[in-house]
């Protein structure tokens, strides 16, 4: 009997786990969720901001030679990759970007 009864609380007690388990799983799944729809929300203003790289781009290859665009091209990657790597992780750092951009054009004389 006494044995029985010990199994009956095991059960419980697992039953109790699961259920916490699957508590949090939906927690977790609800945040998923909420940040996807916002993700969605957000997307045309991301790639709107792809668009205006990819035109930035082009125009660096129109306005300048082909000899001199490529490091121009180069000089606007880094600098935007020098704003993402600095600092805090959830800003984009415009100043850091800026001055790196500087940076081709402080050796413009050379």
């Amino acid at each position: 009997m006494e044995d029985s009864r010990e199994s009956l609380r095991e059960i419980a007690d697992d039953i109790r786990y699961q259920n916490k388990i699957k508590a949090k799983s939906a927690g977790f799944l609800d945040i998923h969720s909420n940040d996807m729809l916002k993700a969605s929300i957000l997307r045309e203003k991301l790639e709107n901001t792809l668009d205006e790289i990819n035109e930035s781009v082009s125009s660096i290859y129109e306005a300048m030679s082909g000899f001199n665009a490529p490091g121009m091209k180069k000089a606007f990657f880094d600098s935007i990759a020098k704003g993402m790597n600095r600092g805090s992780r959830s800003m984009f750092l415009i100043d850091s970007a800026k001055r790196e951009l500087g940076k081709y054009y402080d050796r413009e004389g050379e």
